[in-house]
Order: structure tokens, then C-alpha cells, then sequence
């Protein structure tokens, strides 16, 4: 997920859903250490940057996910992941290495274009995952610890993208949980 931050409302390319886990990505986003440790996950570890702040957003209110919910959310998100926001990722990250002629001066504002509707692919993810949301097993966790829930909401994701949680993942997801803590 590139510069969340530049898409905070309506855009005009999507119709979107009242989606308060849209809300606490982007402010988790701005949070020290989590644009860089987000892009661990997606770039070393290859898992969804979405899913993973839906595990903080969701340990944050009390929800323990369990691994067959997580892989639930994986299975019907990832035909979007893969043949939409995947296709548009690759398109900017291309155009930034591709050579163009000297006389061409378009390729910042091109990248841009490129960039808002990676944004907006992704909030499209975000509204299909809360919806969803209604009609998926969790298991309540009020009672817990938020951070603990968050913790191991993440790690039952990696769990599911059968991810060995190495020290780069273990302190991605410890960024993750520390900083979800000072949205409560």
C-alpha cells in the first residue's frame, strides 16, 4: 500500500461504503514505522498489507480471527489482489525504471495517476473485506489483551499464508500491534 494517505474520501472513480476500518488504516498508516513495515509484508513476506491492518483494526475492537476465517478473507479477496491491484502495482513500479526519451516529462504525474488507483483498488479491498465482515466467524475477545489479539490475529494470517514468522516478521508485526495501540 502506497501513500494510503493521499485517498481519504471519496474519489469520484468509486462508489464507497461507510467503512470505519478504511478510517483506522489510514490513520494507522501516518503511525512511525508502519508504512515501512507494511511494505515488509508485502515485498519480503508477500502477504496483503489489507488483511494485515484488518487484523489490527479487528484486535483493536476485540475480535479474535480465527486461521479459517483468515483464510476465508484470503480465498475471496484474492482474485481482486491478484488480477487488479497486483496488475496496477507492477504498471507504477515499471514506469519508474522504464527509460522514455529526454524531451518526455510526464512520467511523475503519469506515476501519480498510477498511484491513486492503486489507492482505489485497494479501498475497494478494504469495503469487500468489511463487508464481509458480517458474515464471518470471530471469536470475542473483549475480555484479551487488544494488543495480544492483534498479535496473534497477524500471526494466525501468516499461519494462513504459510509464512514462517521470522525476526523481519516478528518486528513488522510488532510495529504494527505498538502503533494500533495508540489509536485505542
Amino acid at each position: 500500500m502506497t501513500g494510503l494517505t493521499d485517498m481519504n474520501g471519496t474519489d469520484g472513480m468509486t462508489q464507497q461504503v461507510e467503512n470505519p476500518f478504511w478510517s483506522f488504516s489510514l490513520a494507522l498508516y501516518e503511525r512511525p514505522g508502519v508504512e515501512l513495515a507494511c511494505l515488509r509484508l508485502q515485498n519480503k513476506a508477500a502477504m496483503d498489507v489489507n488483511l494485515a491492518l484488518l487484523c489490527c483494526w479487528l484486535g483493536m475492537r476485540g475480535v479474535f480471527l480465527p486461521k479459517e476465517s483468515l483464510q476465508h478473507l484470503i480465498d475471496q479477496t484474492e482474485a481482486w489482489r491478484q488480477t487488479v491491484i497486483g496488475p496496477i502495482r507492477d504498471a507504477r513500479i515499471a514506469s519508474k525504471s522504464v527509460e522514455l526519451p529526454a524531451e518526455m516529462n510526464g512520467r511523475d504525474a503519469f506515476r501519480e495517476d498510477l498511484k491513486q488507483v492503486e489507492l482505489a483498488a485497494e479501498r475497494m479491498l478494504q469495503d469487500m473485506l468489511y463487508l464481509m465482515l458480517n458474515e464471518l466467524p470471530g471469536k470475542d475477545g473483549r475480555e484479551a489483551d487488544p494488543g495480544g489479539l492483534v498479535r496473534g490475529n497477524l500471526s494466525r494470517y501468516a499461519g494462513a499464508c504459510k509464512r514462517r514468522i521470522d525476526a523481519g516478521l516478528r518486528t513488522a508485526f510488532e510495529t504494527l500491534a505498538q502503533e494500533s495501540m495508540t489509536l485505542a
